[in-house]
């Protein structure tokens, strides 16, 4: 425990690091009256922060912050997204503002966890925490005896997915362009939040994963089954976020971080889209010629890709791809697979309600008469 103390507080120092950078940066702006973190800090309640004591003279509440709050690194991210959520009965700000506001918001909240979890990772050793515990930052082994990880603390948890859903659905309204009556915000910014957001669902998945852990390691009954409840939310939100990464322009991103989730239904429906958007590009193209290249190339690397999930993920794979061609009127697609023909077998002959085409795939796909008579 005493070596996680340590180790928590080198990582606030450096993620206390990667804020002022930030901080400098913005200040540097001459349009700039106050910043973000000014406005949060302003914000933030007495609770959460030293009390600035007039006769030491100091009057930045940035400066101060620094100089006696990073120990309470973990009320920042829960108070960055309150600071710029849009305010029940409030009109909306115009979409330029809203953009930079959520950039510099995306933007601070990635300085304070990814700096954390990439420096536990890097340096962990430093601290009597072997090599093999840790992996991506996230502890591998036991939870018992542990204080609560303040990078995945519950309010921490909850309000940076809140803020990653802002980001996804106004990219998403801006991209679309339904927002009406206000000004569309610079086409980059809202491309650097989108790039962000694939960043911030890759660690709000670390985050999901510690929580869980800590919370399954506690003896308190009520927080092993906030732990259950807590999994079973974040992954059906997952799966959204995931699409909508994709629907911002970022498919491959939803795609790379599905396979790292291991989130099969997820993956199968980002596949079939972007076997979508290549028939689309192929059809597009100007020349015969090019048309045919660019379908044989594209069919080449899908069909690689499906070849590397069999492999990688085996039957939960399997059963998420079999089940969804089906569902989509194609079971005939299983039939031609023959390269697979072991996890089509052995995914029809579990389910009973595939009895017909177990049926079917006997006969033409292991030339079992017999079984099938």
């Amino acid at each position: 425990e005493v070596w996680w103390q340590l180790l928590w507080s080198a990582e606030k120092l450096a993620a206390q690091r990667a804020m002022w950078k930030l901080e400098d940066e913005a200040r540097k702006c001459a349009s700039k009256n106050s910043t973000l973190l000014a406005h949060i800090i302003g914000l933030m309640s007495e609770k959460f922060k030293t009390k600035i004591e007039e006769q030491t003279g100091e009057c930045d509440p940035v400066r101060h912050w620094f100089l006696y709050d990073t120990f309470q690194m973990e009320h920042i991210v829960p108070w960055v997204f309150h600071a710029i959520k849009p305010q029940k009965g409030s009109s909306s700000k115009p979409g330029r503002r809203m953009s930079e506001q959520l950039l510099e918001a995306s933007d601070l909240s990635l300085a304070v966890l990814e700096t954390a979890f990439r420096y536990r990772d890097e340096n962990s050793s430093r601290y009597g925490i072997g090599d093999g515990y840790l992996e991506n930052g996230i502890l591998t082994g036991d939870y018992t005896g542990l204080s609560e990880f303040w990078t995945s603390q519950r309010y921490c948890y909850i309000e940076f997915g809140h803020l990653l859903d802002l980001e996804l659905d106004s990219c998403r309204a801006w991209i679309q362009k339904t927002t009406i009556g206000v000004e569309l915000p610079e086409t980059q910014t809202v491309r650097r939040i989108a790039r962000n957001s694939s960043r911030q669902l890759q660690i709000l998945g670390l985050m999901h994963t510690e929580r869980v852990r800590w919370l399954s390691a506690q003896e308190n009954q009520k927080l092993i089954d906030e732990s259950i409840a807590t999994k079973q939310a974040h992954i059906k939100q997952r799966k959204w976020q995931l699409f909508k990464l994709a629907g911002i322009g970022h498919l491959d991103d939803a795609i790379m971080l599905a396979e790292q989730f291991r989130d099969m239904g997820a993956l199968v429906e980002l596949i079939i889209e972007l076997q979508d958007q290549t028939k689309s590009l192929v059809t597009h193209q100007d020349s015969p010629n090019k048309n045919a290249g660019a379908d044989e190339n594209a069919s080449e690397r899908l069909s690689q890709k499906i070849s590397f999930y069999f492999e990688k993920f085996g039957e939960s794979w399997a059963d998420s791809f079999f089940s969804r061609q089906i569902s989509m009127g194609q079971s005939g697609i299983l039939f031609a697979m023959k390269k697979f023909q072991p996890f089509v077998t052995r995914f029809l002959r579990k389910h009973p309600a595939y009895l017909r085409l177990g049926w079917i795939n006997d006969v033409i796909g292991e030339n079992d008469y017999e079984g099938a008579a």
